[in-house]
C-alpha cells in the first residue's frame, strides 16, 4: 500500500494560521480583561525562525506589576517613584508583566511552523518568519483590529525574539514597518526614556 503524502506547507498557510492565533488571543483577551487598555501586540517569535506567540500590554497590568517590583527595589530619588518604574518595565520585554497566550492559542500555527522546518520551506535565521508575522499585522491593521484614529495611536504593533531577546535598534526596525509616523515617534520617546529610568532601577 502505498504511503500517504504529507502535504506541503505553504508562507500562506502559515500567515493564515498566525492571523487566526492571534485573532482567537486577542478575542479571549477582551473576553477576560474587557475594561483594560492595550498599548502593544507583538509576535514573540523565535530566532531561527519555526515558533510564535502572542503577547499583549496594557497600563493596567503595567501599573500592576509596577507597584509588585517598586516593593522589591531600592528607594528611587524621584517626586514619583512609581512612574519610574512604570516607564523601566514599558518596555522591557514581555516577560515582565505582560499577557501571554493561552497555551492552545498559537497550537495550529507552530504545528505548521514545525512541519515548515522539517519540509526546509525556508532557511533558519533568514527573517522568513519575521516577514510573515508583519505581515499578518499590516493584515488585522488594515481590517481595523486594533481600533481606529485614537484608539489605533494607543496601540505599538511589532515583533520581537522570545524573552525580548533582540536589540532596540531590531525593535523600532520591525515596528517601523506596522505603526504609523505617529506612534514611532512616541515608541521611539518612550523606550528612550525606558532605558534611561532603567539605570535608575535597582534590586535589593
Amino acid at each position: 500500500m502505498a504511503k500517504s503524502k504529507t502535504r506541503s506547507v505553504s508562507h500562506d498557510d502559515i500567515c493564515s494560521a498566525l492571523r487566526s492565533s492571534a485573532e482567537d488571543f486577542l478575542r479571549r483577551f477582551a473576553k477576560a480583561d474587557p475594561d483594560e487598555r492595550l498599548y502593544a501586540f507583538l509576535f514573540e517569535i523565535s530566532c531561527e525562525g519555526f515558533s510564535a506567540r502572542g503577547a499583549v500590554a496594557t497600563e493596567e497590568a503595567l501599573a500592576r506589576y509596577s507597584k509588585v517590583q517598586l516593593a522589591k527595589v531600592k528607594p528611587i530619588k524621584a517626586s514619583d517613584p512609581l512612574a519610574v518604574v512604570q516607564s523601566c518595565f514599558r518596555w522591557a520585554g514581555p516577560e515582565d508583566g505582560w499577557y501571554q497566550q493561552p497555551d492552545e492559542a498559537f497550537n495550529a500555527a507552530n504545528d505548521l511552523l514545525s512541519r515548515a522546518e522539517s519540509q526546509n520551506l525556508y532557511e533558519m535565521y533568514d527573517g522568513s518568519l519575521n516577514e510573515m508575522c508583519l505581515q499578518v499585522l499590516r493584515e488585522m491593521d488594515k481590517a481595523g483590529q486594533f481600533g481606529k484614529g485614537e484608539e489605533r495611536d494607543r496601540v505599538v504593533l511589532g515583533i520581537c525574539y522570545i524573552g525580548g531577546d533582540n536589540s532596540d535598534e531590531e525593535f523600532l526596525g520591525w515596528a517601523k514597518q506596522v505603526n504609523p509616523p505617529s506612534v514611532m515617534k512616541r515608541l521611539r520617546q518612550e523606550l528612550k526614556q525606558s532605558r534611561k529610568d532603567s539605570e535608575r532601577v535597582r534590586y535589593y
